[in-house]
């Protein structure tokens, strides 16, 4: 695998290639199903992957716009 120097020195792994219009809509698409999904599930659920009834909720209210930091590079 191989890094990237940026100017401060720091090494870094490269970023993946562009993606296109249709694979970001079917990672949006997923996302949000995922959402409504989480929505559904009941208590013993959610405490199984350590997830609140509230930030359950609140995840599940997202916009389909409102996608991880990491998506837009």
């Amino acid at each position: 695998m191989t890094t990237t120097t940026l100017k401060s020195g720091i090494h870094c792994a490269p970023l993946p290639p562009r993606r296109s219009i249709w694979s970001r809509f079917a990672m949006i698409m997923s996302l949000r199903r995922q959402r409504l999904s989480l929505k559904k599930l009941d208590a013993r659920m959610l405490d199984d992957i350590g997830v609140s009834r509230k930030d359950a909720a609140i995840e599940a209210k997202k916009s389909v716009w409102d996608v991880p930091g990491h998506w837009s590079q």
